[in-house]
């Protein structure tokens, strides 16, 4: 899908693509409660969902060996 990785497994790509939908997702509702004040359960709970991706990622990089 994004022909960045040279892994044999599509799921990878797949997991790419959720990871930067998510932060997306989270931009976005930054976005949308800054600007418009948006109150809406689902608005907070995707930026619940973005740090944790964030977190996630950053996290992940720091215990990764080759």
């Amino acid at each position: 899908m994004l022909g960045i990785l040279s892994f044999n497994d599509r799921w990878w790509d797949v997991v790419v693509l959720v990871f930067l939908a998510n932060i997306a997702a989270f931009a976005f509702s930054i976005i949308a409660i800054r600007k418009h004040s948006e109150s809406s359960p689902f608005v907070y709970l995707s930026v619940i969902i973005g740090i944790i991706t964030i977190l996630f990622l950053l996290f992940h990089s720091l215990f990764i060996s080759d």
